[in-house]
């Protein structure tokens, strides 16, 4: 398990496996982004969820990135304007609630949640990461990341998962 909070970084390209990502109205992405990168870059290609997705055409870009790493991507989010998103022929989104995932036990190698855990309540927090691992292979990559809330830590977000 590795916790630790993720520092900003001026110096990191804003392009990943050619996907820009807008530095300025993205604040802390490029980070979590590279942050995902560099943790899958040596696994083999799977089948990734990127939980709660959101909706910003511009911002929510790490399943272009995984999808140009040669990894199959489902999508979620309660949002139905994520479905409009622009198309990847490794991604498919689809619409759900973040603590009731439709898929079954085991079913994906990466899971990945950025940036969306301290959007929910304490109870609900607790519940989505319940979910999360449920749909993860035992083995497989689970990658939570938070904004600075408070009641939000990575050791907080690993317990819960």
């Amino acid at each position: 398990m590795i916790c630790k909070w993720l520092d900003h970084n001026p110096d990191l390209p804003d392009t990943i496996e050619g996907v820009y990502i807008d530095r300025w109205t993205t604040k802390t992405r490029v980070e979590e982004y590279w942050f995902v990168h560099d943790l899958v870059q040596d696994m083999e290609p799977g089948y990734a969820l990127d939980a709660a997705t959101g909706y910003v055409e511009n911002w929510h870009m790490l399943p272009y990135i995984l999808g140009e790493m040669g990894w199959e991507v489902e999508t979620m989010d309660i949002d139905p304007r994520t479905l409009t998103m622009p198309a990847h022929p490794a991604v498919r989104r689809i619409l759900s609630d973040l603590v009731k995932l439709p898929y079954n036990d085991d079913t994906f190698d990466v899971v990945t949640c950025i940036s969306t855990l301290e959007h929910l309540t304490a109870v609900d927090r607790v519940r989505a990461c319940m979910e999360l691992d449920r749909v993860l292979k035992p083995g497989g990559l689970l990658v939570l990341t938070a904004d600075n809330y408070p009641g939000i830590s990575p050791v907080a977000l690993a317990v819960a998962a």
